[in-house]
């Protein structure tokens, strides 16, 4: 048995067209918008009509880019499927993509980075999104190098969660600005000294953002007394401890009322604000 022949939409009259997008979801729409850039054109009047006649459940709608070896990838994810919708070099195409899918369709976006690809296109992806203050669900770069630009750039990007893994990367006093005031932070192999670490927790009680921050793996020891001197910290009781451990585990006071504990390795540095029902 023969496979049925190709079937060509665009080729069909403007009205007839209208009619058969007018049977699809309207995250269908959007998968047919990013196959190319005359589909695009063709099906920008139907995104209106789907909007008024359809409630699809868009809170699983998830936009994942991915920049990886010599190619970014594009997969749009629903609580239904995952579709590929682009990989290729062309960083216009990403971008081009990403504000098709926010000016119409509330998705979420997540991005995840390796240095193996051109440190430029990915500096005009994060600029991008800085520029368009467009909200990062998780931003995640993983690699040995990273200049100081893209470092500070990823941070200024505010995502939500923000993983920064296995970078060679000198951490400067304005760094730890940006670093305050975001929601998330995990960072992995990037040195950060005791100092570092007491300017974060002065700052982050003068009222920070900050929620979560965890820095792992670090080459040079800490010191309990650097990092807490000034912090009017104080030691969690016995019966309140997570980790059980004696002498690592304090509790710290932001401006705002918000309680933080802090954990403090020889090569690990956990800050989480737990609310209000910390216990001291």
């Amino acid at each position: 048995m023969s496979s049925p022949a190709p079937f060509h939409l665009l080729k069909l009259p403007t009205v007839v067209l209208s009619d058969v997008l007018d049977y699809l979801k309207i995250s269908d729409i959007f998968i047919l918008r990013a196959t190319s850039r005359k589909t695009t054109c063709a099906v920008k009047q139907s995104i209106g009509h789907a909007n008024k006649r359809q409630s699809e459940d868009r809170r699983f709608f998830e936009l994942n880019i991915y920049a990886c070896q010599d190619y970014f990838e594009i997969i749009f994810s629903k609580l239904t499927a995952h579709i590929n919708l682009y990989k290729g070099s062309d960083v216009n195409r990403v971008l081009e993509t990403i504000s098709d899918f926010l000016e119409n369709l509330r998705v979420c976006i997540n991005i995840d980075i390796s240095d193996l690809y051109n440190e430029g296109d990915i500096k005009r992806l994060v600029a991008f999104i800085v520029r368009k203050k467009i909200s990062v669900n998780n931003l995640k770069f993983e690699g040995k190098n990273i200049s100081n630009k893209l470092f500070r750039g990823l941070f200024k990007s505010k995502a939500t969660r923000l993983t920064v893994r296995r970078t060679a990367h000198n951490i400067q006093l304005h760094d730890i600005d940006l670093m305050v005031h975001c929601t998330s932070v995990t960072l992995s192999g990037i040195n950060l000294d005791s100092d570092h670490l007491n300017v974060l927790v002065k700052k982050w009680k003068e009222n920070s953002s900050l929620e979560y921050f965890v820095a792992g793996q670090m080459e040079s020891p800490l010191e309990k007394s650097v990092i807490l001197e000034g912090t009017n910290s104080r030691q969690r009781s016995e019966d309140t401890r997570l980790y059980r451990y004696e002498n690592y585990e304090f509790l710290t006071t932001c401006n705002n009322g918000k309680v933080s504990d802090l954990t403090i390795f020889e090569n690990c540095f956990f800050l989480f604000v737990f609310g209000d029902f910390i216990t001291t």
